[in-house]
């Protein structure tokens, strides 16, 4: 009888990387050290070097994609807050959002654009970003929070 090679595959998401795991096998029990080794790809390498480049009076101002708090959408321009200005463009939001990595950027209303990175806390319907409140709009209320991990109280919706 021929044995194949078998493994077993755990995948955890990267919030439980420190969750000890144990294997019974035979009614033994063994307990094993796992070391996470996290492999960056290179989409993620790109992603903490993305940088954009947006129009400002007859140039374009190169921005550092972290340093973009949130996009706001008034009427069919958008306003781009960074943590150094403000910028006015002719785009729709829908239009931005697609543009930019949708790890770093979510839609928390069918009028803001928000950098999670820059997301300092939640506070009832709202997140806060730069000491601003943000509504998080009802039809993007659970995706938002299934971003975050919760420990300690909430009630669940």
């Amino acid at each position: 009888m021929k044995k194949e090679n078998q493994e077993l595959v755990i995948i955890l998401p990267e919030n439980m990387e420190n969750i000890p795991v144990r294997i019974i096998r035979n009614a033994q029990e063994e307990e094993l050290v796992i070391k996470f080794i996290r492999q960056t790809s290179d989409e993620e390498r790109e992603d903490k070097q993305l940088h954009v480049a947006i129009y400002n009076h007859e140039h374009y101002d190169h921005i550092i994609m972290k340093d973009i708090l949130w996009i706001e959408a008034t009427g069919s321009y958008c306003k781009i807050h960074t943590t150094n200005n403000k910028y006015m463009v002719s785009f729709p939001l829908g239009h931005i959002q697609k543009s930019l990595p949708e790890r770093i950027f979510m839609r928390i209303h069918r009028s803001f654009l928000v950098n999670i990175n820059q997301i300092k806390y939640i506070s009832g319907n709202c997140v806060v970003v730069n000491g601003t409140y943000l509504k998080i709009g009802k039809e993007y209320r659970k995706k938002v929070l299934s971003r975050f991990v919760f420990l300690g109280v909430r009630n669940k919706e």
